[in-house]
């Protein structure tokens, strides 16, 4: 689902909280692991210490790294198949 909104906006990053924890007790998971760049881990920071999101875990930085990888994953498979 896309979520055409501000990324750094509070409420915005709530909500998607919220999402992410909803999903994540339809799914029987205990916790929920978000990785942001650092603009962001502030703001969903600032979020868990405002509400009741005990089982989420912000991760800083990590979401770069993991898209280069894919990047690179996907440029190496193209290559190993021809």
């Amino acid at each position: 689902q896309l979520i055409d909104l501000n990324p750094s906006n509070p409420s915005t990053v709530k909500m998607v909280m919220l999402k992410a924890n909803s999903l994540s007790e339809n799914s029987s998971q205990k916790c929920v692991v978000i990785t942001a760049d650092q603009q962001l881990y502030n703001v969903i920071a600032d979020t868990i210490w405002t509400s009741l999101f005990s089982n989420c875990y912000p991760r800083l930085g990590g979401l770069h790294t993991i898209m280069s990888f894919c990047g690179t994953w996907k440029i190496n498979d193209r290559h190993m198949i021809g």
